[in-house]
């Protein structure tokens, strides 16, 4: 009896025929194989769920952390060391120049020790490793009144730094050097000031503190009236005022101790 088809077709079905005896007592191994690969996959996706849960447990850790740090830099006193501002004061007209003028305002250094002394005990005292204040900046601000006249500061400006002439030789030409020369005058005030303070021995400055002094160099600065007080209202008397930095620099390796 004769099957039905072409003969292409009978080769076919000889084929599968073939293919699916070489089949026939395999499928323990299919099965092993298979089971294999399954328990592959379950440890896979039981790496990556530890995974998870130790990425979630280390945001925990970090975020704990982070709230810690917050409450630490809450708790501790911020140590830079205090910018000071002499401006006038609204209802005594306390450390304010005269406009057009750079000479101290009288009784300016009593009230600066009244009410600054600790300031600048403090940032004299303040503790560091590497930093040091080594400079005190002095910025002076001036309104925006015009100065005119003509000007010595080119040929007086180092003697009156160096405390050779007196500030009030000084004859400015603009607000950036009357800035300027406000500034020099206060520097000449806080060396006095600093004198004084180095050998007072009840004012509780630390012998780092005297050794600090001993160091100090000072830069002076003019703002002009580039920075009025008051933006909104620029040209006050508020704007006459003087900014006492207490700058912290680097030690250099030739600095350090031998």
């Amino acid at each position: 009896m004769e099957l039905g088809g072409t003969k292409e077709e009978s080769e076919k079905l000889k084929a599968e025929i073939n293919r699916l005896q070489k089949l026939v007592g395999k499928e323990t191994e299919l099965l092993v194989q298979i089971r294999m690969l399954e328990r592959q996959l379950a440890q896979e996706v039981a790496n990556n769920h530890n995974l998870s849960l130790a990425l979630a447990e280390s945001e925990r850790k970090r975020l704990a952390v982070e709230k810690l740090l917050t409450e630490l830099r809450e708790k501790v006193p911020h140590d830079e060391p205090p910018n000071i501002v002499l401006a006038q004061d609204d209802v005594e007209k306390r450390f304010l120049f005269p406009s057009l003028q750079a000479t101290v305002p009288e009784d300016f250094e009593r009230l600066f020790k009244l009410e600054n002394q600790q300031d600048v005990i403090d940032a004299l005292n303040s503790e560091s490793n590497i930093e040091v204040i080594e400079v005190i900046e002095i910025i002076g601000h001036t309104d925006n009144i015009q100065v005119g006249g003509s000007s010595n500061i080119d040929i007086n400006l180092e003697a009156v730094f160096a405390g050779t002439k007196p500030v009030r030789t000084l004859r400015f030409g603009s607000n950036c050097e009357l800035g300027l020369a406000r500034a020099i005058a206060i520097k000449s005030m806080l060396e006095r000031f600093l004198a004084t303070l180095a050998n007072d021995e009840d004012c509780g400055l630390t012998e780092d503190g005297r050794a600090r002094i001993r160091r100090l160099t000072y830069r002076t600065y003019s703002a002009a009236q580039l920075f009025p007080a008051d933006p909104a209202n620029p040209g006050s008397d508020e704007d006459r005022r003087i900014e006492i930095r207490f700058t912290r620099l680097r030690k250099t390796t030739s600095e350090e101790p031998q």
